[in-house]
């Protein structure tokens, strides 16, 4: 993260694009589980389930850096002029409701990359947890490689309450419930 906040961010082209592949995977799960019967029966193919298989290392990664950067030396080496992107605006909300972000906070590099953050990792789980509901893809990687398991929980101890709480609605609810029976 830079030291100023001023100045043109030239990582904003690279976040657009990795937040933009991530919604675009998120939609065409979701449209396989919830379109007609016609879609649901392509997504049980095992073409779509290798597709799942390709998916999963990589999902793992993204969310296993995305949990990186509340690492305590991570963020102890972030520059203060950044530290606001750890800012709980749901917490400050909580606490004072009469609380309201100004004008330059709003509009700052910091509240932009804390947005994107939040809608990256969000849509991770969410992408992860409708992955869950292609059993033989989703199951069989991990079964195949049980090393995935590593990046999405690695860093769970530095994760924050608002930040467990979506991965076990997203995620954590969706494994549970689409386990098949012989790994329960």
């Amino acid at each position: 993260v830079r030291e100023s906040g001023q100045g043109e961010d030239p990582m904003r082209e690279l976040r657009v694009k990795c937040q933009g592949t991530i919604m675009t995977l998120l939609c065409i799960v979701r449209r396989c589980i919830t379109g007609g019967s016609a879609l649901r029966a392509a997504a049980a193919t095992p073409s779509v389930n290798e597709q799942v298989a390709l998916v999963m290392p990589n999902l793992a990664n993204v969310i296993h850096s995305i949990h990186s950067i509340w690492l305590p030396e991570i963020r102890a080496g972030v520059s203060p002029a950044w530290q606001g992107m750890y800012r709980s605006v749901e917490y400050e909300v909580t606490a004072d409701p009469e609380f309201r972000l100004g004008d330059d906070i709003s509009n700052s590099p910091t509240a932009e990359m804390c947005t994107w953050l939040r809608h990256c990792r969000d849509s991770s789980y969410q992408l992860l947890g409708f992955l869950c509901s292609f059993k033989t893809g989703f199951y069989g990687s991990l079964e195949a490689n049980p090393a995935l398991l590593r990046p999405l929980t690695a860093h769970i101890p530095a994760m924050e309450n608002r930040h467990l709480r979506q991965w076990l609605r997203l995620v954590v609810t969706p494994m549970s419930l689409n386990c098949p029976q012989h790994l329960q």
